[in-house]
């Protein structure tokens, strides 16, 4: 289950905890349409909220965006979180996050190509795109190490925290309600 917010609540609030996973969908875009058509799911793109007002984001390189770049009024944003990861499990995935953003690693673009293919081994083993650089970050948590799913889409990460109510708790911003 899901909490909705508003764009206030988004920038100003307690609530959103530091790390979280943030899926988001620009809800007119081509590309992130044919990425939620493919997925059968809302969301387009994996981010991880890094700093209250940043998210970490895998785009042509990883890199810190802004929280107002995704409040144009285009963008549904999906934020999950886990009350039950540890402050040492917080700070290992920050670590990791503030490690990937001075690399600043480049797209995947061969993995998308063999997502959408249907073909999930034709993939750069040394470039991430976004959910997969998002499953990266996982990694570094306790329930993170139990997930299998091989280079996974924005869908399928909300599906499996979706299937786990007991652990992950979502957050909803949707310009459009």
């Amino acid at each position: 289950m899901y909490k909705m917010i508003t764009k206030n609540e988004l920038l100003s609030s307690n609530i959103i905890k530091v790390p979280s996973i943030v899926l988001t969908s620009n809800l007119y875009g081509f590309f992130a349409w044919r990425i939620r058509v493919h997925t059968k799911n809302a969301y387009s793109h994996a981010m991880i909220l890094h700093k209250r007002d940043k998210f970490a984001s895998q785009d042509k390189k990883f890199q810190s965006v802004p929280i107002e770049d995704y409040l144009s009024g285009k963008f549904r944003i999906k934020i999950w979180y886990s009350p039950k990861w540890s402050i040492k499990e917080c700070d290992n995935m920050l670590k990791k996050v503030n490690e990937d953003l001075e690399k600043g690693g480049k797209y995947d673009w061969i993995g998308i190509i063999g997502y959408f293919l249907g073909l999930k081994y034709i993939n750069s083993k040394n470039r991430n795109y976004c959910s997969e650089h998002v499953k990266s970050i996982l990694h570094l948590t306790n329930e993170g190490l139990k997930w299998e799913i091989e280079n996974p889409s924005p869908g399928e990460i909300d599906k499996y925290f979706s299937s786990k109510p007991d652990i992950y708790k979502a957050l909803v911003y949707d310009p459009t309600i």
